[in-house]
């Protein structure tokens, strides 16, 4: 039985980490909900960026990254500009999928 524990354990934290990995997902979350302006976006993708650093396994602050980046190059007129910006969501979700390569929401 201890076999089947110790996986699971080391695979999803403390609880301690799982509620502050939430809690700043929740804020950062929050933040695209709430952006009215290219900053806005830029932030959030910045958190996400960072929340991924912290969480290297977890997928999804790379994938709401790259939501962040994508959402605020539909305003973006300069076409060169659309591109960088697409481009770093590329990588974005290339890092989410390499997380969880099997994850339909991807």
């Amino acid at each position: 039985m201890l076999l089947i524990l110790v996986p699971v354990v080391i695979s999803h934290g403390s609880p301690a980490q799982d509620k502050h990995y939430r809690e700043a997902m929740i804020t950062a979350i929050s933040l695209v909900e709430h952006a009215s302006a290219r900053k806005d976006y830029l932030e959030a993708a910045a958190r996400f960026e960072r929340i991924a650093s912290a969480e290297k396994s977890r997928w999804m602050p790379f994938y709401y990254g790259a939501y962040a980046l994508i959402v605020m190059s539909y305003d973006e007129q300069d076409m060169k500009e659309r591109d960088r910006v697409l481009d770093r969501a590329q990588v974005l979700v290339d890092s989410a999928i390499a997380r969880n390569p099997g994850e339909s929401e991807i």
